[in-house]
């Protein structure tokens, strides 16, 4: 992936979970560490790194999943690999709407659970329960 439409991408996971949670962008780099300006910065995409320092506290801050968005910003972790929302965000980013993503997750989830595996939270997901009590029998969404 080239590296502005990742920085992009990072930005826009950054400021929708910014905004879900009601911070202001000096409240967030108050939480952080750094000035209203660099988080404007990385929202906008501007930034084609940023230091895994910042990823792993604005995952903190945002109650993102670090390794998801350490995929997002292009780090390698060894540990494990992103939940299925970034990756696909990541691969078809512009060619699906935010509802293909969401529907996706919660299929996935579905499946998950089904074949006895309980999925971790991922970017984007605001409460997983509510998806659990909307699904039909067969795993698709009411």
């Amino acid at each position: 992936m080239e590296t502005r439409e990742r920085g992009a991408k990072l930005g826009r996971v950054i400021r929708e979970a910014r905004e879900a949670k009601g911070l202001s962008t000096r409240k967030l780099a108050e939480a952080i560490g750094t000035t209203h300006s660099y988080i404007h910065k990385v929202e906008a995409g501007w930034f084609q790194t940023i230091s895994p320092e910042n990823v792993q506290a604005l995952a903190r801050e945002l109650d993102l999943d670090p390794q998801d968005l350490f995929a997002l910003a292009g780090y390698r972790v060894p540990e494990g690999l992103p939940t299925l929302v970034p990756y696909m965000r990541t691969k078809y980013g512009e060619d699906l709407p935010e509802e293909a993503f969401q529907e996706l997750n919660t299929y996935f989830g579905y499946l998950t659970s089904k074949y006895g595996q309980e999925p971790r939270r991922p970017i984007g997901d605001e409460d997983e329960e509510d998806d659990e009590q909307t699904r039909s029998s067969d795993g698709r969404s009411a």
